[in-house]
């Protein structure tokens, strides 16, 4: 061993000239080596002012951390891995540095150093700290950030104002028709398109409230176990009427007796009028929309598919995200505002659920809630 120390020593020079923090120790938790970088590093005036100072002592010094902030020991970093001979990956932790004081990242190397016999003699760990490295990782994915809200705050802003510059615009010309036109009959037909313009800025409104509200958790849900089936039912009889105006048929194909979940009566509601309002919207005349539940793997689903104008692949990844609307016409036409499947999404998460959809334009589309499935407690009998 001292042969091999001896071999290691006369690279002093070398190693004193690097950057990188270089230590060699032994399984007796001794260092044997400390050059003047891992002295700098570790807040120490001199690599000889660290003679008696244990490897144990330190990781303690350093406060060696993982990611879940949890303060490691020899045993978990890599060089004790090396004293059992073996050479494991450059790996990444953070550490508090003691000259600032601020927490900061190092990664560390290690390999084992082994005599003729086969025996492993001692480790050799190579400390770098890379936190200035880290710091410019995370400004730059800041600015990714930044740049995104920008992006979508710009979008926000125009779509805003297009939204509500549409309805203020037909508004104000339906208003000065009333006062120009002395017909009962028009001034009411006036009057209907100024009250659906004030309506369509209501709603928009209104999901404006309803994702802020999502976003800052003010929104108080109430579970209840919940049979889908009976749920469902009244609410999609409410829209066949709807869906006939367009020749559309809508069907509610349960496909279990009873599909228990625990839901927010409310806020599911709001979901299901999102998803079958858009499939009655977005089909044409002589389409056809289901409607289907049922389990599978400890899991209920509700599908929503219809014949429908269908949603592009470019468009299928970014359906919801806030403001996005695949098709500008499309959405004009229909009032919408790149909000209604947000807040879905963010509803279904709350049940701890998903949504996934799939498209092809021109066939159709079918949208996908999946939730964990409940079970009826069973009553003891007499």
């Amino acid at each position: 061993m001292r042969r091999l120390l001896g071999s290691f020593e006369r690279s002093l020079s070398l190693l004193n000239a690097i950057t990188d923090g270089v230590i060699a120790h032994d399984d007796s938790d001794q260092l044997l080596y400390v050059n003047d970088a891992m002295a700098l590093m570790s807040g120490y005036p001199s690599a000889e002012s660290m003679a008696d100072v244990s490897v144990a002592e330190l990781i303690a010094r350093l406060k060696i951390t993982d990611d879940g902030d949890h303060f490691l020991t020899a045993a978990h970093l890599p060089g004790h891995l090396a004293l059992a001979g073996q050479e494991g990956p450059e790996r990444e932790f953070k550490y508090l540095n003691p000259q600032t004081g601020e927490p900061s990242w190092l990664t560390i190397k290690a390999q084992p150093v082994i005599a003729a016999s086969g025996e492993v003699q001692f480790a050799v760990s190579i400390i770098r700290d890379i936190t200035q490295r880290k710091q410019l990782e995370t400004r730059t994915l800041e600015l990714v950030v930044e740049r995104e809200r920008v992006k979508v705050l710009q979008r926000f802003v125009g779509d805003m104002s297009h939204d509500f510059r549409t309805p203020l615009s037909i508004l104000s010309n339906s208003l000065y028709l009333m006062q120009r036109n002395t017909d009962p009959e028009r001034q009411q037909a006036h009057a209907a398109k100024a009250e659906h313009q004030i309506q369509r800025m209501e709603n928009l409104l209104d999901e404006l409230l309803q994702i802020a509200r999502l976003d800052e958790n003010k929104v108080k849900f109430e579970f209840r176990l919940t049979d889908i089936n009976i749920f469902l039912e009244p609410l999609i009889q409410e829209y066949e009427l709807i869906a006939l105006e367009k020749n559309i048929a809508l069907k509610f194909l349960p496909q279990s007796e009873h599909c228990f979940a625990r839901i927010d009566s409310s806020q599911f509601e709001h979901i299901f009028t999102n998803l079958i309002e858009n499939a009655i919207a977005y089909t044409p005349k002589d389409g056809y929309i289901a409607v289907s539940t049922g389990t599978i793997d400890n899991q209920i689903f509700i599908s929503v598919k219809d014949t429908g104008i269908g949603i592009s692949a470019e468009d299928l990844p970014h359906i919801f995200e806030r403001f996005y609307r695949a098709d500008q016409a499309r959405s004009t036409n229909t009032g919408g505002n790149g909000l209604g499947l947000s807040i879905v999404q963010r509803i279904i998460e709350e049940h701890h659920g998903k949504i996934e959809v799939s498209s092809v334009v021109d066939q159709g589309t079918n949208f996908v809630v999946r939730l964990p499935e409940s079970t009826v407690p069973k009553v003891a009998s007499a």
